[in-house]
């Protein structure tokens, strides 16, 4: 195997590697294959479901061109062998998704005992909740 097909392979095989684990904590990603090549297809490596674009990178070093990395993604994926994915992300997108969180966090606290009567598997209580959730952020600004 020559140095250059190697080298996809292993971008290849972290790229399924950062789908899978996503997919095992419940975020359905996908896969962008040969992103680089097309115009038509997104310029990352991975998709998320709302979109965020993901870059994903194998390297024992960092390198001159990790702030080219981020560039157009919203998440960049590293790690080195034998070590856990480390996740960078710019310091706005942490404060949004932190936010979020926080807002919606307090949304079901505001809630109380209305979502303990709610049925998890009863779809229409579920998109009620949503239909309330989106209510309440709707008029907020980002």
């Amino acid at each position: 195997m020559s140095g250059g097909r190697a080298s996809r392979q292993k971008g290849v095989n972290a790229e399924l590697e950062v789908v899978n684990l996503l997919r095992a904590h419940g975020i359905h990603a996908t896969r962008v294959p040969l992103s680089g090549a097309s115009a038509e297809l997104p310029k990352c490596d991975v998709l998320l479901p709302d979109g965020g674009m993901v870059e994903v990178k194998r390297q024992e070093g960092l390198s001159k061109r990790f702030w080219a990395w981020l560039e157009g993604v919203d998440f960049l994926f590293m790690r080195r062998s034998q070590k856990p994915w480390l996740v960078v992300m710019p310091l706005e997108t942490f404060v949004e998704m932190t936010n979020r969180q926080q807002k919606f966090d307090q949304f079901i606290h505001d809630l109380g005992d209305e979502t303990l009567l709610m049925d998890p598997y009863e779809t229409s209580g579920v998109d009620r909740l949503i239909a309330k959730y989106d209510g309440v952020t709707d008029g907020e600004d980002s």
